[in-house]
């Protein structure tokens, strides 16, 4: 019998959302000795994972292949895998990356994946570090690719977008992986606010810094601080506000739809 999803209660009603600070979140178990999660929600027959993940120094993955795509803001430290080392800013990890990644000074990332991960078949499988973990033959469908784009946020511009106190840098547009998302880094000024808007699809938020808070348009409003999560289920009709400004960056699966024209989509589609 294969091991039960986890999900979070709150996300599988539809049309909600939730808020959930890091802090009040209990470090688990990620397998190998070193590794360590915060979790905000998994789901392991989709191999889904939004939180934070910790590796204490000389700690690696494992050698492992992404079936789709992983992105890992980092927080602290630094990793390196046989392309080179990743810090500052984004990594990310596409359908079919190959690769052993290792720390040696240790490293706070917050990340999240969208898809199963495969270890080889001799794997033991409580060395698993990642939700959804499957078993098989890995096969580099393409060596020349890199295992990791690392993407430095100091090279990326920030661009007004049409709501007032708003930028956005894009982190990745998802261009060639099969799918129309969007990871992009909001910048909010004390008192700015994204209209009310309602999504397709989901919708996950990290807060950096500062706060926001999500304004559903029936229910209790959620609010996070730094290192503080906010998940938006499908069919969810709110509004964002930080009321003394925030770093934010957000996951969009699908563009919303505003339902207060000017402000257009706020997450770059």
């Amino acid at each position: 019998m294969s091991a039960p999803a986890i999900v979070h209660p709150a996300a599988i009603r539809g049309g909600g959302l939730f808020a959930r600070q890091a802090e009040d979140l209990p470090w688990g178990e990620a397998g190998r000795r070193g590794l360590a999660l915060r979790m905000v929600y998994g789901d392991r027959e989709k191999g889904r994972f939004l939180g934070l993940v910790r590796f204490e120094p000389m700690t690696k993955t494992g050698l492992h292949q992404h079936l789709g795509v992983a992105s890992s803001f980092f927080l602290s430290g630094s990793l390196d895998d046989y392309a080179g080392p990743m810090r500052q800013g984004f990594g990310i990890n596409l359908a079919g990356a190959t690769h052993d990644a290792m720390s040696y000074g240790g490293c706070l990332l917050a990340s999240r994946l969208e898809a199963p991960v495969i270890y080889p078949e001799e794997t033991p499988s409580e060395m698993d570090l990642h939700t959804g973990s499957q078993r098989g033959a890995i096969v580099n469908p393409r060596p020349e690719d890199p295992p990791d784009l690392n993407i430095p946020l100091a090279t990326l511009v920030a661009m007004p977008t049409r709501l007032p106190g708003v930028t956005r840098r894009m982190v990745f547009d998802y261009q060639g992986t099969g799918t129309d998302r969007r990871c992009a880094m909001l910048a909010m000024l004390p008192g700015a606010r994204i209209p009310r808007f309602a999504t397709r699809d989901r919708l996950d938020l990290f807060v950096v810094a500062g706060d926001l808070v999500a304004e559903p348009a029936a229910g209790t409003q959620a609010r996070a601080e730094a290192a503080g999560f906010i998940v938006v289920e499908p069919g969810a009709r709110l509004s964002l506000r930080s009321d003394h400004g925030a770093q934010v960056i957000a996951w969009s699966e699908a563009p919303v739809s505003a339902e207060d024209p000017p402000g257009g989509d706020p997450f770059g589609f």
